[in-house]
C-alpha cells in the first residue's frame, strides 16, 4: 500500500493536479483501519481547498417512522429491530410541507422526505 504511506502529502500531489488512476483509487478505499484518521485528515486538506470551513446543511424529515415490513438488519426501523423509536404511519401532506419549510427556514439547502418500508401505504 504504497499510498497510504503519507496520505498528507498525496493530498497535495492532488491539490497539485495529480489524478489518481482505478487501481490508486481502490487502494485508498481499502486503506487499514489504523490509518483511518490519516486518511480523513488528507481528505479534509482536499475539502477545505475547495469548500472552506463551509457546511451544507441537509435536513431529514422522517414522514413515517417505523411499522416498516421490511427486516433490513441495518435498519432501526426494521420489522425485526428492537431500537426505542417513534412509530407513526405516513404525515399528512400538508405536515410534511410545514416540516419542509421549517428546515429552509433553518438554513438547509435540501430536505429529504423519507419513509419507512418500500413505498407510501
Amino acid at each position: 500500500m504504497v499510498l497510504v504511506e503519507n496520505l498528507l502529502e498525496l493530498a497535495n500531489d492532488i491539490l497539485s493536479g495529480r489524478r489518481l488512476d482505478t487501481s490508486e483509487a481502490l487502494e485508498l478505499l481499502a486503506t487499514p483501519d489504523d490509518k483511518l484518521m490519516e486518511l480523513l485528515a488528507a481528505a479534509f486538506v482536499i475539502r477545505r481547498h475547495y469548500y472552506g470551513k463551509q457546511v451544507k446543511l441537509n435536513y431529514l424529515v422522517n414522514a413515517k417512522s417505523g411499522l416498516c415490513p421490511e427486516d433490513c438488519k441495518y435498519c432501526s426501523q426494521a420489522k425485526g429491530a428492537t431500537s426505542e423509536i417513534e412509530k407513526y404511519s405516513l404525515l399528512s401532506a400538508n405536515e410534511m410541507v410545514t416540516r419542509a419549510e421549517q428546515a429552509v427556514k433553518n438554513g438547509a439547502s435540501t430536505c429529504c422526505l423519507v419513509i419507512s418500508g418500500r413505498g407510501p401505504s
